[in-house]
C-alpha cells in the first residue's frame, strides 16, 4: 500500500517543470492519470481551452494608471486632459474587474490545459438518498518565481494585494481633479501628490505579475506536488492498491536508465568518421588506458595487506620508542625523531631523509598513573581498630503505633491477673501439666510519644488515618451526590448492572483502554502516534465508500483558475450539494483552514466544513490553525462564489503567505512528505464524518 511519502518521491523525480499550456504539463497530466487508474477508479483526461493572457491586461493596467495619474499634474491643461481620461478608463476597467466582469475575458490567444478527474460512485451498504458528494482537488502545473514573494516586500504583500482596488479609485479620483479649473491650483497640486501617492501600490502589485509571468518556474515541489500526493493518498485511503510495489519497481528502472545514459559510451572508428570532422587521411587509434596495480588485487586482499603495513608500521615506531633496536638484546640510544617540517613548496619531502614518520605515545607508561588512589576520597587504615558498632535496638522499637499499644493492653491485663484478679476479656488457657497458666516474659512497653493533635496545614500521617475513598475503591475527588445524580434511580442502577453482567458474560476478555497489564493489552511493543492515527483511519470503510468522491488534479492554476471554472462548468449538475477541499502548499509551513478568500467579493469557508476539519484534526492531534486570506485567491474561491461548500487547507508560512511558493526555495529538500501524509489522514476522516 503506497503512502503520500511514496507518491511524492514518485511525482519529484517524475514530474518536473510544468508550466500552464506546454507539453511537460500535459506529461504531468498523463503520469497521475497513470497513477489514479491503478486503484481501478474511472478516470478521464479533460482538456480545455482558456484565455492564455489570463490576469495580463489587468496588471499592465495597474502600471499604465501610474504612468497617467503622474502625467495628468506635470504638463498644465495640455497633458491634463489625456492624463486624466486615461486615468479614468483604467480606473473604470480595473474596477469592473474587481467586481466580476473582466472586460479582457475573450481577448488574446487561446491556451491549451487539461484537468485529470477520477470519479468514485457510492458503493456498500450504507449507500442513501441524500448523501452528499465530496470533491477533493489540487492543482499540478508549476508557478513562476515572483520577486515579490522573495524579497523584503513578503511582508508587505497582503497590505499591498488589499489596498490596491481602493488606491485605483483614488488615483482616478485624482486625475478628474487636475482639470477642474475652479479650483485653486495649490488644492489641486495637493490632490495630484495624494494621487501620485495612491498608485504606488497598484504599480508595486502590476510590476511584480508582469516580472513572474515572463521569469522562470520553480520546481513546485510544495506548489503543488506534496498537495496532489496528499490527494493520491486519500485515494489510496479509499481504494488501497498494490500500487507501491510498482512505484519502487518504476523508480528503480528510471534510475538505472539514467546511470546508463550517464555512463561513456565508445561508439567506434566507424561513427568518428561518419561525422565528417576529420580529414580523410587521419589515422584513428584507440589506446587502452593504463591499469594501476591496485585495481587488479581484490579488496579484501588489498585490506589484509594495508592492516599488516599498519602493524608493521605501530612495532617499528614502539620499538623507537622504546630504545631497542636489533634481536640480540643490545640497548643502543635511537636518536630522537625531529618534528615534521613541511618542504619549501608547502608538501611534505616524502623522497628525502627528513620525510615525516609518524610516532606513537607510550601509553602503557602513563597507565600507571590510572592506578594511583584519588586524595580527595577518604581512605581507610587496615591496620586500624575496628570501629565500634551500634548495638540493635529492640524488637519493640521496631513495631507500629498499634502493636505497641496491643502490647500494652495485654500487659496490663496480665499484671492484674497476678495480683489475684482476672483480666477483663482474656481467656485463660490451661498448661499441659495442670497449672493455670504457663510464665510468660513479656518485655517492657517502650515511653509512648506524645501524640501531636494537629500538624501542619491539617494533614495527618498514613499510619494514622484510613481513607475512605480507598476503602470503597474510588477517587479522592468522587462526589456521590454528582453521581447519583447521573444514575437516576435505583431500578437505572439495576439495569446497569444487569447489561454489564451480559456483557461479561458474552465476551469476558478486557475491553478497556490504556491498561497497564501486558496481559491485558495483548502486545508488548506500544504502537507509535503515526500508527495509531492509520489504525483509527483504516475503520468503517463503508462510511468513505457511501460517498460519490472526485479526485481531480487541476491545470492552468496559473491562468486565473481555469481548471476550476472548467471542471465547474462541466460537472455543475453532479455537484450539487458537495462539499469541496482544496489542498495548496500542504508540504511546508503551518497547516491553516483558510477563513476568507477574495480580494473585493471575499468569501468565507463552509462553517459545517470547518467544523468537521476541527474535530478531525482534534482528535488526530494535528495542529490546524485558521488564517485569513483575503488578499488574494485560490481554486476554491471561484467554486465559492457558485455557492458551492467549499474549504482550503494551506500551509503557510510566518508572514501568511504560502510556503515555499513562487520562490527558489520550493525545492524537495525544503518539503516534509510526512505532513502531506498527515493532510491526507485528515481528508479521509472528514470524508467519513461527512
Amino acid at each position: 500500500m503506497a503512502t503520500a511519502h511514496d507518491y511524492f518521491e514518485y511525482l519529484t523525480e517524475q514530474v518536473g517543470i510544468s508550466p500552464a499550456n506546454s507539453q511537460e504539463e500535459l506529461n504531468a497530466a498523463q503520469t497521475i492519470a497513470e497513477l489514479m487508474k491503478e486503484h481501478g477508479v474511472e478516470t478521464a483526461v479533460e482538456e480545455f481551452d482558456t484565455p492564455a493572457l489570463a490576469r495580463l491586461p489587468h496588471n499592465v493596467l495597474l502600471i499604465v494608471l501610474f504612468i497617467a495619474t503622474f502625467v495628468a499634474g506635470i504638463g498644465g491643461m495640455v497633458l491634463a486632459v489625456p492624463g486624466m481620461l486615461v486615468s479614468l478608463a483604467c480606473a473604470a476597467v480595473l474596477a469592473f474587474d474587481y467586481l466580476g466582469t473582466n472586460v479582457f475575458e475573450h481577448f488574446g490567444p487561446v491556451a491549451r490545459s487539461q484537468n485529470v478527474v477520477a470519479l468514485h460512485e457510492a458503493s456498500g451498504p450504507l449507500v442513501a438518498k441524500g448523501i452528499r458528494p465530496i470533491v477533493v482537488v489540487a492543482h499540478y502545473d508549476s508557478p513562476h518565481e515572483s520577486f515579490l514573494y522573495g524579497s523584503g516586500l513578503a511582508k508587505h504583500l497582503p497590505l499591498l494585494r488589499r489596498s490596491t482596488p481602493w488606491c485605483v479609485l483614488a488615483a482616478g479620483a485624482s486625475s478628474l481633479i487636475q482639470v477642474m479649473v475652479f479650483l485653486p491650483e495649490p488644492a489641486r497640486r495637493v490632490f495630484w501628490v495624494l494621487g501620485f501617492l495612491a498608485a504606488v501600490p497598484p504599480l508595486i502589485v502590476g510590476v511584480g505579475a508582469l516580472a513572474e509571468r515572463f521569469s522562470s518556474c520553480s520546481l513546485g515541489a510544495n506548489d503543488n506536488k506534496a498537495s496532489v500526493a496528499a490527494l493520491l493518498g486519500v485515494l489510496e485511503a479509499v481504494f488501497p492498491s498494490d500500487s507501491k510495489e510498482g512505484l519502487v519497481a518504476r523508480l528503480a528502472q528510471q534510475r538505472e536508465a539514467a546511470e546508463s545514459i550517464a555512463r561513456p559510451v565508445r561508439h567506434g572508428e566507424d561513427v568518428l568518421r561518419g561525422l565528417g570532422i576529420l580529414p580523410e587521411d587521419c589515422t584513428i587509434e584507440y589506446i587502452e588506458e593504463p591499469v594501476s596495480e591496485l585495481e587488479d588485487v581484490p579488496e579484501s586482499e588489498l585490506t589484509d595487506k594495508l592492516d599488516i603495513a599498519a602493524e608493521l608500521a605501530e612495532a617499528t615506531a614502539d620499538l623507537g620508542a622504546g630504545g631497542e633496536a636489533g634481536l640480540d638484546g643490545d640497548k643502543t640510544t635511537v636518536a630522537p625523531q625531529p618534528p615534521f617540517r613541511p618542504s619549501e613548496d608547502g608538501l611534505p619531502d616524502h623522497g628525502s631523509a627528513q620525510a615525516y614518520h609518524p610516532q606513537v605515545a607510550d601509553v602503557a607508561r602513563r597507565a600507571a598513573l590510572f592506578d594511583l588512589p584519588d586524595p580527595r576520597e577518604e581512605s581507610s587504615d587496615p591496620l586500624a581498630a575496628p570501629a565500634p558498632q551500634t548495638p540493635r535496638s529492640s524488637l519493640m522499637d521496631h513495631l507500629g503505633f498499634a502493636d505497641r499499644q496491643n502490647a500494652r493492653r495485654i500487659q496490663e491485663r496480665l499484671a492484674g491477673f497476678d495480683d489475684g484478679g482476672e483480666a477483663d476479656g482474656l481467656d485463660v488457657i490451661a498448661s499441659p501439666d495442670g497449672g493455670t497458666r504457663e510464665q510468660i516474659d513479656i518485655l517492657p512497653a517502650p515511653e509512648e510519644r506524645p501524640r501531636p493533635r494537629f500538624s501542619l496545614f491539617g494533614r495527618r500521617k498514613k499510619h494514622e488515618e484510613e481513607s475512605l475513598a480507598a476503602y470503597l475503591g474510588v477517587e479522592d475527588d468522587y462526589d456521590a451526590k454528582t453521581g447519583g445524580r447521573e444514575i437516576g434511580s435505583w431500578e437505572e442502577l439495576e439495569e446497569q448492572d444487569a447489561e454489564f453482567s451480559r456483557r461479561r458474560k458474552k465476551d469476558p476478555h478486557w475491553k478497556g483502554g490504556a491498561a497497564s497489564n501486558e496481559e491485558l493489552r495483548g502486545s508488548e511493543d506500544e504502537p507509535a502516534a503515526d500508527e495509531l492515527i492509520e489504525a483509527s483511519a483504516s475503520l468503517a470503510m463503508d462510511e468513505l465508500l457511501c460517498h460519490d468522491i472526485w479526485f481531480v488534479a487541476l491545470g492552468a492554476h496559473s491562468l486565473d483558475h481555469a481548471g476550476m471554472k472548467a471542471f465547474i462548468a462541466k460537472h455543475r449538475p453532479q455537484l450539487r450539494g458537495a462539499f469541496l477541499i482544496n489542498l495548496d502548499c500542504v508540504g511546508a509551513g503551518d497547516l491553516s483552514v483558510l477563513s476568507s478568500e477574495g480580494l473585493v467579493n471575499t468569501r468565507r469557508v463552509d462553517r459545517r466544513i470547518n467544523r468537521l476539519l476541527k474535530s478531525a484534526a482534534h482528535d488526530l492531534h494535528v495542529d490546524l490553525l485558521e488564517t485569513p486570506f483575503n488578499w488574494d485567491s485560490t481554486d476554491a474561491t471561484p467554486a465559492m462564489r457558485m455557492s458551492m461548500r467549499s474549504a482550503t487547507i494551506m500551509g503557510v508560512n510566518d508572514l501568511g503567505l504560502p510556503a515555499l511558493s513562487h520562490t527558489a526555495d520550493d525545492v524537495p529538500e525544503n518539503v516534509d512528505p510526512g505532513q502531506a501524509a498527515l493532510v491526507a489522514t485528515l481528508v479521509t476522516e472528514l470524508i467519513r464524518r461527512s
